[in-house]
């Protein structure tokens, strides 16, 4: 992953494990929400939603919020069977209309944390939760290290069926599309290992003031205003 240190301009790489759960609940700084983002998930949000129970209860962060809406497969009611915190993103900021895909229900699910920090991870990750959270979060809460804003990367086998030796596994999108524009035109961020991933812990202050772009242009608009 790549966290974004407080100096303007200024990327630094983290080696994966670098902190751990134990960082978390010894936190010095900083209060902390995980939210999912979760529409028809219903194969995989118990799961995820259980594991970060978990971290809750040994105090390494403060609430599970899932941002649902829309399901028609019962995703909210097996959120909430888990014990997550579930909110309707469309009857967050009604007013605006429709909710327009992931980027949207991000933004709007930011009216309910009321933490200072918030990782977003995505509703069908199988890797390691803990690993995960603790590495989105600990760069920013653990007093270490003066980290606001923390982009985190995972290991892609489906359906790109990459090996274990292949460093990059970062998915189609990322290295036919992404990762070119971004040396050519950002060659700064060019560090970030998996620019589009949906993996990221922020300070909420830092969140509130860049704008969030619709649908799955989130993840590379927040990269680049941030």
């Amino acid at each position: 992953g790549g966290g974004r240190a407080a100096a303007p301009g200024r990327t630094t790489v983290i080696a994966r494990r670098t902190f751990t759960v134990a960082d978390l609940v010894d936190r010095r700084t900083g209060s902390a929400t995980v939210c999912v983002p979760a529409r028809d998930e219903a194969s995989t949000i118990g799961r995820t939603v259980r594991g970060l129970v978990a971290l809750r209860d040994r105090g390494a962060i403060d609430e599970v919020v899932v941002l649902a809406g829309d399901s028609t497969d019962g995703t909210e009611a097996l959120a909430v069977e888990a014990g997550a915190t579930v909110h309707d993103v469309g009857a967050l900021h009604a007013e605006l209309g429709p909710v327009l895909g992931k980027g949207d229900a991000m933004w709007r699910g930011l009216e309910v944390v009321t933490t200072d920090v918030v990782a977003f991870v995505d509703a069908d990750l199988t890797v390691d939760l803990d690993a995960m959270v603790s590495g989105l979060l600990g760069p920013i809460v653990s007093g270490t290290r003066e980290a606001r804003f923390v982009k985190g990367a995972f290991r892609r086998h489906h359906p790109d069926f990459i090996s274990d030796e292949d460093p990059y596994d970062g998915g189609r999108v990322t290295e036919t599309v992404a990762r070119p524009l971004i040396n050519l035109l950002r060659p700064d961020l060019a560090g970030f290992y998996q620019p589009l991933g949906g993996q990221v812990g922020a300070e909420v202050s830092l969140l509130r003031t860049i704008p969030f772009l619709t649908g799955y242009a989130v993840e590379i608009g927040m990269l680049l205003d941030v």
